[in-house]
């Protein structure tokens, strides 16, 4: 059965509120540090390709208490960074870490838009889209390649599979790769396995 917008909404907001509830053991795990690296390196491989400019404007959908926001933040002072998320309390405990960071700018959102009028160098996703609707993921990725620069590159993780039920939301490869054409990138990089066997990675282009 086709979802209605209505639908959509509703969904959007069960998933704020499921977040809005969610403590910090639920979003980081026992250990946050665990595999921080690598999920960092994995961020990289793909905003290395197209950071040349002294100070890139770089957007992450879906940045949560910060984990990767913080530390990047700290390695790139001359980067002006931006995190957005859907729940508002876990905005509200980012807040507090990135304090000391006037590079970055907290943004929320209803959970399938983007509220920013500025052009971005990089965009990055992270352990969202495997949580959301297939129409609001590619939303997502449509008003990206809108607010990216000529050249501008996004990179994104998204869980391999067929599932497709509140908050597990699976993709096949072929099929993402279909939507990111239809909507114009170029698709420049592609890892399956990279941190976890079932996660494919892609990195993307608007050319």
């Amino acid at each position: 059965m086709t979802k209605t917008a209505d639908d959509d909404a509703a969904e959007a907001l069960a998933e704020r509120e499921f977040w809005d509830a969610a403590t910090p053991l639920h979003v980081w795990g026992t250990n946050p540090a665990e595999g921080l690296e690598a999920s960092l390196s994995a961020i990289h491989a793909g905003l290395d390709l197209c950071i040349d400019a002294e100070s890139p404007r770089v957007l992450e959908i879906g940045c949560g208490l910060g984990r990767l926001l913080v530390p990047l933040a700290r390695a790139h002072p001359t980067w002006t960074l931006y995190g957005l998320d859907i729940s508002s309390v876990l905005l509200s405990q980012c807040r507090t870490l990135v304090a000391n960071y006037p590079n970055v700018t907290l943004l929320h959102s209803d959970g399938r838009t983007i509220p920013a009028a500025d052009m971005f160098d990089a965009i990055y996703s992270m352990v969202v889209f495997q949580h959301i609707s297939r129409p609001a993921t590619a939303h997502y990725l449509t008003e990206s390649f809108d607010l990216l620069r000529l050249g501008g590159i996004i990179r994104f993780q998204f869980v391999e599979g067929t599932e497709d039920t509140f908050l597990n939301r699976h993709w096949q490869s072929p099929e993402m790769i279909a939507v990111l054409r239809q909507i114009g990138y170029e698709v420049i990089g592609y890892h399956h396995g990279l941190i976890e066997p079932n996660w494919t990675w892609i990195t993307a282009r608007r050319p």
